[in-house]
């Protein structure tokens, strides 16, 4: 079944159709804007409770006048976020953004493969992502999220759909000197994260990955199949050598422990620890944890990436240049003033790549 349109999408919101419209934006950012999913999903679900309230006389015709207000204005920035994208317009030869995030990382994702092939039956596993902060934790954790999904062969053919659902948080979280309250810090974030309300009142550390899969309105719809992809991420001023180890075991012996039904999802868990490449203390500090660690598997540091990278990727999607002069003209003409780069800075270059192709081909 191919993804809607964007245009019959706005035509389906302008014509009253509200609840066909969201749920074929949800489609549509799941084949080409995956992040701002979880947005969608909690637009639809505002939209399907204000429906059933007003059905049951629990709130007013004016109280639902202005949450309808307020969720067409939700839903037409978030159409407008998508049509400024740089995700493929309707027809035409296209790449999708997120193959920005398949450069290089071949060490991470080679044991990340491992670790997937040996992981037991349980429904959660454990990452640990680190390196500099330059280095786009974020974005080897989205290149997983595609790959679940089977997203990352769509350039060999434009209609391929997701082959299952991942629901994606990437979280931050305040610091805290107190390990009590360095706990209860990263729950409300990953609670709020998947949509589930916090209330400051409630025994959050007696809570578990269970009442997560209960409560959360992002995973009703996830079945055995699926996947839930959280990140956690933690940079150098947030690092601390005791409470950061600490509480990641304390995550994964008490919160996830106890069984959750066969039918839910599979969740992955990556603890991204970013920090000055420069900073040698907190590297051994980072690295001393990472080899006590034993249910958190260790991803290899990330490190820089190299020109002969970049000319790889560029050989891979032949799509932007079809023989070796044009793939060594944009080489030249992107990546001429240095050997290795940061992450993000490739990322960056990559994206302009995409897009300048992009607009080339379907405008």
């Amino acid at each position: 079944m191919p993804t809607p349109l964007l245009k019959d999408i706005e035509n389906s919101l302008l014509s009253g159709e509200t609840k066909m419209a969201l749920e074929d934006l949800l489609e549509w950012v799941r084949a080409h804007l995956p992040e701002k999913e979880n947005e969608v999903m909690s637009t639809l679900g505002r939209f399907n409770k204000a429906v059933r309230d007003r059905n049951r006389n629990d709130i007013t015709e004016d109280f639902y006048q202005t949450e309808y207000t307020k969720i067409i204005l939700v839903t037409q920035d978030i159409l407008s976020i998508c049509r400024h994208s740089g995700a493929p317009s309707e027809g035409g030869a296209v790449l999708h953004l997120h193959h920005k995030h398949t450069c290089d990382r071949v060490p991470q994702n080679d044991d990340y493969q491992k670790f997937s092939l040996e992981a037991s039956a349980g429904k959660a596993r454990f990452y640990y992502l680190y390196g500099d902060e330059q280095q786009s934790h974020e974005g080897f954790f989205r290149r997983i999220c595609y790959e679940l999904e089977g997203r990352l062969f769509d350039y060999l053919h434009t209609g391929m759909q997701a082959s299952c659902k991942v629901v994606t948080a990437e979280l931050t979280f305040d610091f805290s000197q107190d390990p009590t309250i360095y706990r209860m810090n990263v729950l409300k974030s990953l609670l709020a994260g998947l949509g589930v309300p916090v209330n400051e009142l409630e025994p959050l550390l007696e809570r578990n990955l269970l009442y997560l899969y209960e409560k959360s309105p992002l995973l009703r719809d996830l079945g055995p199949k699926d996947f839930v992809c959280v990140l956690i991420q933690i940079g150098q001023w947030d690092w601390h050598p005791q409470l950061t180890p600490e509480a990641a075991k304390w995550f994964i012996y008490e919160f996830c422990k106890g069984e959750i039904p066969a039918e839910s999802p599979r969740f992955l868990f990556f603890l991204g620890v970013e920090f000055d490449g420069t900073d040698d203390t907190v590297r051994k500090e980072v690295q001393a944890a990472v080899d006590a660690g034993q249910e958190l598997k260790p991803l290899p540091e990330l490190g820089m990436v190299q020109l002969n990278d970049v000319g790889r990727w560029l050989g891979k999607y032949k799509i932007l240049a079809q023989t070796s002069t044009e793939q060594r003209h944009l080489l030249q003409e992107h990546f001429a003033d240095n050997r290795e780069f940061y992450m993000e800075e490739v990322e960056l270059r990559l994206e302009k790549i995409i897009t300048e192709f992009n607009n080339r081909h379907t405008r």
